[in-house]
């Protein structure tokens, strides 16, 4: 049925939006991206983070292994790198000489070489990195500290505590995005010790606070406690390698 009003046909009749209703719509449409897309945008950030240190600690944990495998070898104190001691200079050549048997990477440098700034997870300055750095061609850089291997006097304690890591050949500390940012701890950088038996125990586990420890009580935190990645900020940054493997590679806080 058809109705005439003044001679005009309205089988529908529409309204307009007015400009000043477009406008607002628009801002409240800003204003809710402006506070979802920094959420999503950090959500992205942790997943890619939790990757990239799933597929690096890989890639370390199967160098050393094949390392172990080409010489012959059950621990690494076995191997070339550890048979002796070597100077700082010597090391330096015999690390990347042996190193890139075993890894793909672009570059290798000593920490003077080419320095960046890394966080501690409250926004300060973390200058406890030393060693040597293998940037990877994912883009990861890899810190590699090396150990003279010995073994820790409390060994028996440690297995009798259900620790597994009495000697320690390096410590690792992976960068998972290099040096774009945010070169934070327990963001985008992590840390493991690579143990004489080629494995990785990550800082703020609990073998890693026994091998740290005295009899008692240790220095490093464990990720589960109030000084470590308990919550969602953190108090120690480095611990938080424990608990984003111990939950299976997702950072949930």
């Amino acid at each position: 049925m058809y109705y005439y009003i003044k001679g005009e046909t309205m089988k529908n009749k529409l309204k307009a939006f007015t400009l000043a209703e477009v406008l607002i719509t628009l801002t409240i449409l800003g204003v809710i991206a402006a506070i979802t897309l920094p959420a999503l945008k950090g959500v992205a950030d942790k997943i890619a983070w939790a990757k990239g240190l799933a597929v690096n600690s890989n890639i370390i944990k199967d160098g050393f292994e094949r390392m172990l495998a080409h010489n012959e070898a059950d621990t690494l104190d076995l191997t070339p790198l550890w048979t002796r001691a070597y100077e700082n200079d010597e090391l330096a050549d015999k690390l990347k000489d042996e190193l890139k048997k075993y890894f793909v990477f672009e570059k290798f440098e000593t920490q003077d070489e080419d320095p960046y700034t890394v966080l501690e997870y409250n926004g300060t300055t973390f200058n406890n990195i030393s060693g040597y750095k293998l940037y990877m061609s994912n883009g990861a850089i890899i810190n590699f500290d090396h150990k003279n291997i010995v073994t820790k006097e409390n060994c028996e304690t440690i297995k009798e505590n259900g620790g597994h890591l009495c000697e320690s050949a390096a410590y690792i500390i992976v960068d998972v995005n290099g040096k774009q940012g945010p070169n934070t701890l327990g963001k985008d950088i992590f840390g493991f010790y690579l143990g004489k038996d080629a494995n990785l125990y990550p800082d703020g586990g609990k073998d890693v606070y026994l091998y740290e420890g005295e009899e008692e009580e240790s220095s490093i935190p464990q990720w589960d406690t109030k000084d470590g990645c308990q919550g969602k900020i953190p108090v120690n940054g480095l611990s938080c390698t424990a608990r984003v493997v111990e939950e299976g590679y997702r950072i949930n806080y």
